[in-house]
């Protein structure tokens, strides 16, 4: 009878034991982590979304005090790209699309088209009220979850076109 009882009893102990391991499982499930390439992507899209709704004071957040825009001489740190966005988004009620965003590492490339109505004064020209209809592409590079470089290239060009400020080339 000992024999039988002591089996029994190991049978609930090792029972016991894989109940309490089941049930620390359930209660340590790892939580889902976003990687820093969804991060980073992240952190485009509230770029584009501030600038589309002007909300300047967010926009700022996402770039580091050392922040450098490339393609410009001068615009450093978050409030110098502001000072640099601010005159274009007056004069246009332009909205910038993000058609890719790819992800390499500290880096994210975007490209996107920004479209709009030259609705005010922009660089000494009167409102047009045409619309305009231009490409960007553009690489940020990010540090600690801010962008911290910039290069980017925009038609501009091809935006003065539209406006009529410069003659398109003739087509044959």
């Amino acid at each position: 009878m000992k024999t039988k009882t002591l089996f029994f009893v190991s049978i609930a102990a090792a029972a016991a034991l894989v109940s309490a391991s089941c049930e620390q499982t359930k209660t340590t499930e790892p939580t889902a982590t976003v990687s820093a390439a969804e991060q980073n992507k992240q952190l485009m899209n509230d770029y584009i979304n501030y600038f589309n709704n002007r909300d300047w004071e967010k926009l700022k957040t996402l770039f580091a005090a050392n922040y450098d825009y490339h393609p410009q001489e001068g615009i450093e740190g978050p409030d110098g790209l502001v000072a640099f966005l601010q005159p274009f988004a007056n004069s246009f009620d332009a909205k910038v699309k993000i058609e890719d965003l790819v992800t390499d590492g500290d880096k994210v490339v975007y490209r996107g088209s920004v479209s709009g109505k030259h609705i005010a004064d922009f660089q000494g020209m009167p409102p047009t009220n045409k619309d305009v209809n231009v490409s960007t592409i553009g690489i940020c590079r990010i540090e600690n979850g801010k962008v911290v470089e910039e290069w980017e290239v925009f038609e501009e060009m091809k935006m003065m076109q539209q406006l009529g400020a410069v003659p398109a080339p003739e087509t044959k």
